[in-house]
Order: C-alpha cells, then structure tokens, then sequence
C-alpha cells in the first residue's frame, strides 16, 4: 500500500491548469467580462481535481481499481459540491492577489534603462 501523504496529493493538477488555462483564453478571446471569469475558471479547476481524485484514489488505494467498489452518486455529488465552491472562491482570490502583485511591481525605468 502507498503511503498516505503522496497518494493524497492530487495526480491530475496538470489536467485543472490546462482546463483554467483554456477557460481564461477562450474567455478574453470572446470579450467576456472579467469580474465573473476568474471565479467560473476556479470552479471549473475545482471540479477537474474532485473529481480526479476519484480517479486517483481508486488507483492508489485499496489494491487498485478492481480490489474497490464501484463510487457511489452520492460521494459523486458530494465531490462535485465540495470541488465547485473552494475552486471558486480560489478563483476569487486569485484574480485579487494578481492585482495586488501588478501594483506591487517595480514601475518602468524614465531613463529608458
């Protein structure tokens, strides 16, 4: 059996970056407007990771995926809900941290250096 620590780290980040990523570019491509797209692509990256971790424990636990029962839709829904509201509210805060970050950059040289 793995040790809990690793196999509790989710596989699939990967997989939610490129899912945000896309989002944000498809989302600025068609004019969409920013104060809702930051908090949509966090849920949407949220979602990616509850449910990959389904995924993920059923590999790594309990002797792979034919030692395991079948997930129920309850734990299912329950994934969906706990991985939409965090991802959004990380959304949320991300899309404030960049503002503060922007701010906090060094401005532009005025000689030109």
């Amino acid at each position: 059996m793995p040790p809990q620590l690793p196999s509790g780290i989710p596989m699939f980040l990967l997989a939610a970056a490129l899912v945000i990523e896309g989002l944000l570019r498809l989302g600025r491509a068609r004019g969409r407007p920013a104060r809702w797209l930051p908090q949509l692509t966090g849920a949407a990256g949220g979602l990616v990771v509850s449910l990959s971790m389904l995924v993920q424990t059923s590999l790594l636990r309990a002797g792979g995926p034919m030692g395991r029962p079948a997930t129920s839709v309850t734990s299912v829904v329950a994934n969906v809900l706990l991985g939409l509201a965090p991802g959004a509210l990380a959304g949320f805060l991300a899309a404030r941290f960049a503002v503060l970050l922007r701010l906090n950059a060094p401005a532009a040289d005025q000689e030109g250096r």
